[in-house]
């Protein structure tokens, strides 16, 4: 089961600025649960910026070598405190000091990458090619993918034009495709964090070209019951 996730979620697209569209952002920690959703006064944040400020303040928190970060979100009041250890964990709360999570590293800074590689994904094409919120965005996963791997991370070994970080050929891509697909509909979690979930679990495979070895089982067969049993069925 995935113990630090972030979900980061477009509400709609407003012109005439699409890249400063409003959405949410969810932290899923090993203590707990901090979303912007469902406050009042509002706090959802302009997505596409604040999800290129997480980016780069956690590649600074620790590429630089720094102890503390905090987020808040643009245009928003939520906010997030994460503080970094000697022993290489981050430390996740929420706005009031409430933990959330602690966790190494490379799993915070890798969630993160994951969720802001998803939101361009799925929603690049909806974006003028000019926009400049689009642009800062993939400059900031550029960056933040660039420094995983030079730290030698299995989390960066992937293929930079899907939504995955495993390195996948078109006939594999569709394959986990398809175990995101299971995964949605089996125990109804969203799409980021399907993603996020084969991420942490195969994203340190070496996937060799369709089909590969995996392939001899159906897609259900990776997903096991248990893999989100807060969810259900």
């Amino acid at each position: 089961m995935v113990t630090f996730s972030f979900h980061v979620d477009l509400r709609e697209l407003a012109p005439p600025s699409p890249g400063f569209a409003l959405g949410d952002m969810e932290v899923e920690g090993n203590t707990g649960v901090v979303t912007s959703r469902g406050h009042r006064p509002d706090q959802s944040m302009m997505i596409f910026v604040a999800a290129s400020d997480l980016l780069d303040g956690l590649r600074d928190l620790v590429e630089r070598e720094r102890r503390y970060f905090r987020f808040v979100g643009c245009d928003s009041s939520f906010r997030l405190d994460f503080a970094r250890s000697g022993d290489g964990l981050i430390t996740t709360a929420d706005g009031g000091g409430r933990p959330v999570d602690a966790s190494p590293a490379a799993h915070v800074l890798g969630a993160a990458f994951t969720a802001a590689d998803c939101l361009l994904w799925w929603h690049r094409e909806k974006l003028p090619g000019e926009d400049a919120a689009l642009r800062d965005l993939e400059g900031s996963v550029r960056a933040l993918g660039d420094f995983l791997r030079r730290k030698d991370t299995p989390l960066t070994s992937g293929h930079p034009a899907t939504e995955f970080v495993m390195r996948l050929d078109d006939g594999m891509l569709e394959f986990f495709r398809e175990i995101v697909d299971v995964v949605v509909d089996g125990f109804g979690v969203p799409r980021g964090k399907a993603v996020a979930w084969v991420n942490q679990r195969y994203g340190h495979q070496v996937i060799s070209p369709y089909p590969d070895i995996m392939c001899h089982e159906m897609p259900e067969y990776w997903v096991p019951d248990d893999a989100f049993p807060s969810s259900g069925p």
